[in-house]
């Protein structure tokens, strides 16, 4: 016996959409009769236009995804519908956005399957758009928290509220305080991460966060601010050659600092042996009587090291000659 169609006739539009998700890909959806708001129907996509809460950052990776989507819905058909509300006599798109820029852009569909929420508050708009990209796995944690930041600036919301954060945006506060650490993060890799939004997760940020924290203790602040950024900036060429997000390049920050260290100490080594000079104190018959070393202390000055073996009696006459004649050698005295 062939399966009854499932009419959506829901009154919450987040229960019909969580319905339409249930029956995909085991009976039909049909419209209920009574309205078109809160159904899914055909709306052409000339009336729908972007929101200006979309939190999603177009790259040239986005929208390679967008066309490997395209070839998805053409197999497969359109699956989930996009998420509308009704604007006078057009419609503000507020949820897939991805699947309306697959189906308008690559398919060049005339119409696209879609559920038309009532009018809502701007706030509620921005708030539903983002919950919407929340639940996606393509939407990065970078975007995530940029879109709850300016949501929170719009509406004066803070985001230092924890418990209010969590419970308005649906996180967990371990995932609450991955996404702060961005914040927290050099000003270079915030730049680089508005273009290329997948290269790290909150995760990747938190641990980034905390080794830097942990090695500014062990060396001083610019030096791991030097390497971290040449590290950094390797790893995202890497990331744009592969699309392979990886955590391996934080254990080369320290690895480069041990290194760099290395070497410093042994450049210090050969100059201070640079800066020694040795001679063999001799008679006038060439007979070894004793040995000179001078060199450079850290301040800069002369130390002389005289060792010798002599088989005469010091006078007090010649003490002094050699007191003065070690006191010429000065000039500030």
């Amino acid at each position: 016996m062939a399966k009854k169609p499932l009419i959506v006739d829901f009154d919450d539009p987040f229960e019909m959409e969580q319905a339409f998700i249930n029956a995909a890909g085991t009976g039909k959806v049909a419209l209920g009769s009574s309205s078109t708001e809160n159904h899914i129907v055909d709306l052409p996509v000339e009336l729908i236009h972007f929101s200006e809460h979309q939190p999603r950052i177009i790259t040239d990776r986005v929208l390679q995804d967008v066309e490997t989507l395209a070839t998805s819905i053409t197999t497969n058909g359109q699956i989930y519908p996009i998420v509308v509300i009704k604007k006078e006599e057009k419609y503000e798109l507020v949820g897939g956005e991805m699947r309306f820029r697959a189906v308008r852009d690559v398919l060049k569909h005339k119409t696209i399957r879609a559920i038309i929420r009532d009018d809502q508050s701007k706030e509620k708009t921005a708030l539903i758009s983002l919950i919407d990209n929340l639940h996606r796995s393509n939407l990065s944690d970078f975007e995530l928290v940029n879109a709850i930041q300016k949501h929170c600036d719009e509406f004066g919301d803070t985001l230092q509220n924890i418990e209010f954060i969590t419970q308005k945006y649906q996180l967990d506060q371990s995932k609450y305080f991955r996404l702060m650490s961005f914040y927290k993060l050099p000003n270079y890799i915030k730049e680089d991460l508005k273009t290329h939004p997948k290269a790290i997760s909150g995760a990747t940020a938190q641990q980034l966060l905390t080794e830097l924290n942990k090695l500014v203790l062990k060396f001083n602040h610019q030096r791991v601010d030097d390497a971290t950024f040449t590290i950094w900036k390797k790893y995202l060429n890497e990331f744009l050659e592969t699309n392979r997000p990886s955590k391996k390049f934080i254990y080369e920050i320290e690895k480069t600092l041990m290194f760099k260290e290395t070497v410093n100490k042994k450049n210090q080594k050969i100059e201070s042996n640079a800066l020694v000079n040795k001679m063999v104190l001799k008679n006038k018959d060439g007979l070894k009587f004793g040995s000179l070393k001078m060199e450079k202390n850290l301040n800069g000055k002369t130390v002389l090291n005289i060792r010798t073996s002599l088989n005469i009696e010091l006078s007090q006459e010649k003490l002094e000659k050699l007191e003065a004649f070690l006191s010429s050698l000065d000039e500030s005295l």
